[in-house]
């Protein structure tokens, strides 16, 4: 059944949908239960996702960096690898987009906005390339990395309260990068916090994002995970975390 609560919860987005058979099931799951209302798709060149409820925003998330990336091969293996690219041109980078795109269009996919695999569009001729696809097809939203400056130090303080010491300051890397996309975005107005989750491995996951919940409830925020089932997938490390953050979701069902 889907939540009962007298407060509003933060807005709650999931990313990865069409990355692995097991990880659509558990997200199916959620939205199910009226937990999540944003999810984030990957064109997948291995197997095709199945399309989700109407009421679902459903946003293109852009992949260059996985094997699996559909439209060619990925641009690079990381995204510290796509910096040295010398295919990484404008041009290129909007033809993958837009075949990704074409490809959960013919699925069935209605898409209200874009976002990146590993937050890829932090880097310039990326954005760019997203900015101009946006333009053209009338997309709406593109996720910015933004927070107001009143919940910056809750935010560290939660981090690093929770056990999550190393993946603070990766976060804040993210945030700090969030401002370059917020100057890009003067015609779009993407919500003033979105929450990003850390990767639930390594750190007291539940009672972060509990804490997360209640910190930003009644507020227009959006708060990002990475939900998913145990599976083997080549090369990718981050699997038993998703199982975590799934359950930490789930719980959210069941509260008063």
């Amino acid at each position: 059944m889907p939540m009962q609560n007298n407060t509003a919860q933060p807005k709650i987005a999931v990313d990865d949908y069409g990355l692995h058979p097991q990880i659509d099931k558990a997200i199916r799951t959620l939205v199910k239960q009226g937990i999540v209302q944003k999810v984030s798709v990957m064109a997948n060149a291995d197997y095709q996702a199945d399309p989700l409820p109407d009421h679902i925003e459903t946003g293109l998330h852009v992949d260059l960096t996985t094997p699996r990336c559909f439209g060619g091969k990925p641009f690079a293996s990381s995204p510290f690898q796509l910096l040295r690219s010398p295919h990484l041109s404008v041009t290129a980078l909007e033809n993958r987009i837009e075949s990704q795109y074409n490809h959960l269009i013919s699925l069935g996919f209605k898409i209200t906005h874009i976002d990146t695999h590993q937050h890829i569009h932090l880097l310039s001729p990326i954005l760019q390339a997203i900015l101009n696809f946006a333009s053209t097809h009338n997309i709406p939203n593109i996720r910015c990395l933004k927070l107001q400056t009143r919940h910056h130090p809750f935010y560290i303080r939660s981090l690093l309260q929770c056990g999550f010491f190393k993946q603070a300051i990766k976060l804040q890397a993210l945030y700090a990068g969030g401002y370059t996309i917020k100057s890009k975005l003067t015609h779009l107005k993407p919500p003033p916090n979105l929450i990003l989750m850390p990767l639930a491995q390594g750190g007291n996951y539940p009672k972060l994002f509990n804490k997360f919940v209640h910190r930003f409830q009644n507020q227009n925020a959006e708060l990002v995970a990475h939900p998913g089932h145990l599976v083997d997938i080549p090369n990718e490390p981050y699997i038993k975390g998703r199982e975590i953050e799934y359950q930490a979701l789930l719980e959210l069902a069941t509260k008063p």
